[in-house]
């Protein structure tokens, strides 16, 4: 796990966070492996670093795409977002989570909403 990954699981790990349950490094479609999943909204959240995710714009959109085939949403969130304020991207999971926040509220840039 990358250290925005690591800040931003200890807010959203099971023993800190009791509402929901979130999964992190999950295998999918024998390929990918998700930073965060959220199994009952089929939501992926992917933090993308600067280092990581340089020049990958089209296989990030190919594996956007490819997720949300088989109904998986994805929510993409630069590290920069997480090193800026850990605790805001951690609220807004947690709101996407529990439903009080819509993935249509996010800027489009951030979201590949799967098509059912």
């Amino acid at each position: 796990m990358s250290l925005p990954e690591v800040m931003l699981w200890v807010h959203l790990r099971p023993k800190a966070n009791k509402d929901f349950r979130l999964r992190r490094q999950v295998a999918m479609l024998n390929r990918y492996v998700l930073d965060f999943y959220f199994a009952p909204l089929r939501i992926a959240f992917e933090i993308d670093g600067r280092a990581a995710h340089e020049d990958r714009s089209e296989e990030d959109k190919t594996r956007d795409l490819a997720l949300a085939k088989i109904g998986i949403s994805t929510v993409r969130i630069g590290a920069y977002r997480v090193f800026q304020d850990c605790n805001a991207v951690a609220n807004m999971i947690r709101e996407i989570c529990l439903g009080t926040l819509s993935l249509s509220d996010l800027e489009p840039s951030m979201v590949t909403i799967a098509k059912r």
